[in-house]
């Protein structure tokens, strides 16, 4: 295994990764750094190879240039702040006896116990800790990605790398590639530690930036891109709190989630609007909804910016019954 580790002006994490791994081969990447003759100083002191972008070209360009001296047959990207050991690699490495798999990553937790309120959410809630049951990985399954914080992969199986276009969400393209032909594991038996960003313009501005790789990955993967993954549960009641007397209207009514949302919001007492085809709106009636109304004006509606979502507020639905009476008057109603 050859490990590649990315890096951008962090030399003392880079030092306390390295001493984590006597005798494993490493190749550091400086992505542009500010201070190059203090990266190149651990490196000699850990014999680690060292190469280097003139200027800042991203995490995937810098995974890349450390990619195509690798010679073995497997390769591990690890982020300058995380912590790993020998073990971590020899359990990881494993997984490749199996010829189906082309990538496996470990459980991410943070690498301080305590703290602040962001320490604290983050050792609850990080992005990074994907829980703690192992999964096939793939889009709209249970784990749909694994980050490059910390993976595993066939050499062979990753061709080109990252694609260097992308500056973030970079490891999720790669994960979806490879998973259209190839097994990605994730195993939470395994676990490395990272040091979570915890100051809050920091954390802050971390979250923004995670959240501008939707839209490059919905060009290149379309529908694998989930907006919103929810159960009827949580979207009836942890979200929407359905209650006695309550008006909530649900799309999609008789729909896999819908007809359950239907039902729970009827069971705790809501008004329910509900929409669907021509076909089910006697079905919904069935189910607990007090007023029906046809895909037809919802697809009408949703295209003027209506509503972008399971439930509509008190505005949004004003608004749809004043398109079905537009529609009824100029005889488009079914």
């Amino acid at each position: 295994v050859t490990v590649v580790v990315p890096v951008l002006d962090a030399p003392m994490q880079v030092d306390r990764l390295l001493r984590r791994l006597p005798g494993v081969a490493v190749v550091v990447v400086d992505d542009g750094g500010t201070d190059p003759a203090a990266l190149a100083a651990v490196c000699r002191r850990h014999g680690a190879r060292l190469l280097r972008h003139p200027v800042c070209r991203g995490p995937a360009a810098a995974r890349n240039t450390g990619l195509a001296t690798v010679r073995t047959p497997a390769v591990a990207f690890v982020d300058a702040d995380v912590v790993l050991d020998r073990d971590a690699l020899v359990a990881l490495h494993r997984h490749l006896d199996d010829p189906r798999v082309a990538l496996a990553a470990p459980r991410v937790l943070g690498l301080e116990e305590g703290g602040g309120p962001l320490a604290r959410y983050e050792a609850a809630r990080s992005s990074l800790d994907l829980g703690p049951e192992p999964a096939l990985v793939r889009p709209h399954a249970r784990v749909s990605y694994v980050p490059s914080a910390m993976m595993l992969a066939r050499t062979g199986a990753l061709g080109a790398g990252f694609d260097e276009r992308m500056r973030v969400a970079e490891d999720v393209d790669l994960v979806w590639r490879l998973a259209r032909s190839h097994d990605v594991r994730y195993d939470p038996a395994i676990q490395v530690r990272h040091e979570h960003r915890t100051s809050a313009r920091a954390w802050l501005r971390r979250k923004a930036f995670y959240g501008t790789g939707a839209a490059p990955l919905a060009r290149r993967h379309g529908s694998a891109v989930a907006p919103v993954v929810s159960p009827a549960w949580g979207l009836v009641v942890e979200t929407a709190h359905a209650h006695e007397g309550q008006r909530m209207l649900i799309h999609a009514g008789s729909g896999g989630v819908g007809h359950f949302a239907v039902q729970l919001a009827d069971y705790f007492g809501a008004h329910v609007t509900a929409t669907g085809s021509a076909g089910n709106l006697p079905w919904l009636r069935e189910l607990g909804a007090s007023v029906v109304i046809p895909t037809v004006l919802v697809a009408i509606a949703s295209t003027q910016g209506v509503f972008a979502g399971h439930t509509l507020t008190a505005w949004g639905l004003s608004v749809l019954f004043a398109l079905g009476v537009l529609l009824i008057g100029v005889g488009l109603h079914p």
